[in-house]
């Protein structure tokens, strides 16, 4: 025995976001970016060239990495040598990245 469903949708009933929604969205996005953009300016000044948000969060993944790889956790060597492989990923990156 066959089961065959017809699934109709009204063109009315598709999800639209208001104006006043969008801009709620917006600004929340704005507010959550503003400390990123903080540090890109940060490292930007210590760097002393410009960096792009690509380039901050190439250099937010790999200082995550360093703390994961130095740092002494209660894990098995197999763990401590996946953290020191994306450690070295990471830096490789970030120096293609900001040459």
């Amino acid at each position: 025995m066959e089961k065959d469903f017809a699934m109709w949708a009204k063109p009315e009933a598709r999800f639209i976001v208001s104006s006043s929604m969008a801009n709620s969205l917006r600004n929340v996005w704005e507010t959550l970016r503003t400390p990123f953009e903080w540090l890109r300016k940060y490292y930007g000044r210590v760097l002393e060239r410009e960096v792009s948000m690509r380039q901050t969060w190439q250099l937010i993944h790999a200082q995550v990495a360093f703390v994961c790889a130095v740092f002494p956790v209660d894990g098995s060597l197999l763990l401590r040598l996946a953290c020191f492989v994306w450690l070295f990923y990471t830096l490789r990156v970030c120096r293609q990245s900001l040459r």
